[in-house]
């Protein structure tokens, strides 16, 4: 039973390995991926992530504003007053 075990763990562990090595993903292996990572090279993601951040900014000094009518007023409060009065 021991040997079986390590004849499967060592099968997975050279399976990863190969993976690891030899597979492609974006144009480069996960090992590359990991290595760039670890030496905190910029990735190409983040000035992407930077414009998006910058779109969702709202304008400096910009409140936001809203404006109701009457008629969403009156909405609003006869649905207030349904639920007070469930209660």
């Amino acid at each position: 039973m021991g040997f079986l075990r390590f004849l499967v763990w060592t099968t997975m562990c050279i399976g990863l390995g190969l993976f690891a090595a030899g597979w492609e993903i974006d144009g480069r292996t996960p090992v590359q991926h990991l290595k760039q990572i670890w030496k905190g090279a910029p990735s190409t993601v983040a000035p992407v992530v930077d414009k998006v951040k910058h779109l969702a900014a709202p304008a400096t000094g910009a409140a936001p504003t809203e404006n109701h009518s009457d008629a969403d007023r009156d909405a609003v409060n006869r649905l207030v007053a349904k639920r007070a009065a469930t209660k």
